[in-house]
């Protein structure tokens, strides 16, 4: 396996595997699938230190990590929100231990001093890695989406850098 930067050839197989828990998980609470130019543009605007990383196995994109901001105000730059999402024959193989190390490492590289993960409540191997990993638990919401007929609770999870 290989984390490497996303590559604008990657756009296809990144959306496939974001669109599969759009239609059948609840990791994203979008709803409808994302098309390639709305996975392009999300693509394009992730420039700077606000980048994607792919786990490639022989040519295949096993999932991906993208680090975004996490606000859109200039007081929060040095925040980030991490997104992970594994191709679900891929899981358990050590693909998101190793995203989210590269993605905390260029992170505190390029000077973000919090990075901020949105996990669904309920998504136990996402939490369990996420602290491992380092991550501490800062918050929940209730009953912020609906999906499948099932309300759904957000737990908020946090990287510090000292």
């Amino acid at each position: 396996m290989r984390i490497r930067e996303a590559k604008i050839e990657d756009i296809d197989e990144i959306a496939d595997i974001y669109n599969y828990e759009v239609l059948n998980g609840v990791a994203t609470f979008d709803t409808e699938i994302r098309s390639y130019e709305d996975q392009k543009s999300w693509y394009e605007n992730h420039t700077g230190k606000y980048r994607i990383f792919v786990a490639d196995i022989d040519g295949k994109i096993a999932g991906w990590v993208s680090l975004s901001k996490w606000i859109n105000k200039r007081a929060a730059e040095k925040s980030s929100e991490l997104s992970l999402y594994i191709k679900k024959e891929c899981r358990g193989r050590g693909a998101g231990k190793a995203l989210i190390k590269k993605s905390l490492s260029m992170a505190e590289k390029d000077g973000i001093k919090t990075v901020i993960s949105l996990i669904t409540d309920g998504n136990d191997v996402s939490i369990n890695l996420h602290e491992k990993m380092g991550f501490t638990l800062c918050g929940r919401v209730d009953k912020v989406a609906e999906k499948f007929g099932k309300e759904l609770n957000l737990i908020i999870m946090q990287k510090i850098f000292e």
